[in-house]
């Protein structure tokens, strides 16, 4: 599934990060270590940006003594470049593999979109703090530090937003995100309340996002959906988009 073109990846690579800043993060010799209390694997890992220059022990033996010092656990995320062996060192010192992840790409001239004649996916060009609270009813967001940092780190999203929910009687029933960059859409932020399930919802959230993004002049998308599901898979495979390469994460278990 890895595509050979490895400047698109490290591009799309590029434009993920920005699309999902980490709350906290510091550089260190190409080597990017995110902190966010462990809301999600990738705003709370290690990756790994550029060829390092210090022994790659040494580096994982202090990100391992950062995210102890933080209480949060030491996560590396793993993609096709330059992972330098990193991968099979991190197995051999007890790491295990976690959230297997396949992105997906398609131009949008080639987007085959949906509408659902039940409901309407209310878009608008900006994020307010209602969709965001409503977002965390909808994924079970409870943590109280959760709830305090991940607000500021949707705030801290240097790109234009495109948002999308879906209300019934009063309740957001499915929401979806746009992050717009260099001609690219990221696709994130997908939920649907588990009674709405099997409806098409998300299949009309990201249509709608991709509809939005076309209009303002944007040719190109992205997303990420984990390996395993496969319902997602075939939405997204109804839309036009396709595999370009997969990641991983590496956990250290103690």
């Amino acid at each position: 599934m890895i595509q050979k073109d490895t400047s698109y990846i490290k591009f799309i690579e590029e434009l993920s990060f920005n699309a999902w800043p980490s709350y906290k993060s510091e550089l260190y010799d190409d080597w990017l270590l995110g902190y966010s209390d462990f809301y999600t694997h990738r705003t709370n890992c290690v990756h790994v940006i550029g060829s390092s220059r210090l022994p790659i022990d040494k580096k994982i033996r202090y990100c391992e003594e950062e995210y102890k010092r933080l209480n949060t656990p030491c996560i590396f995320k793993i993609n096709p470049i330059f992972t330098e062996g990193l991968d099979h060192m991190l197995l051999k010192r007890g790491y295990v593999k976690e959230h297997i992840t396949d992105t997906y790409c398609c131009n949008l001239s080639d987007i085959q979109v949906t509408s659902n004649p039940h409901y309407e996916v209310i878009v608008e060009d900006r994020l307010t703090k209602n969709w965001i609270m409503n977002l965390f009813h909808l994924n079970r967001t409870t943590n109280e530090n959760h709830l305090t940092i991940v607000p500021k780190m949707y705030e801290a999203i240097p790109r234009d937003i495109i948002s999308a929910c879906i209300i019934d009687h009063g309740n957001t029933i499915a929401t979806g995100l746009g992050i717009l960059e260099r001609d690219h859409i990221g696709i994130y932020a997908i939920y649907v309340d588990e009674h709405y399930r099997g409806q098409q919802l998300a299949k009309s959230i990201v249509s709608s996002l991709l509809l939005r993004a076309k209009e303002q002049g944007i040719h190109h998308a992205y997303l990420q959906v984990v390996d395993d599901n496969l319902i997602a898979k075939r939405v997204y495979h109804s839309l036009g988009f396709r595999a370009l390469y997969t990641y991983w994460f590496r956990v250290k278990k103690e």
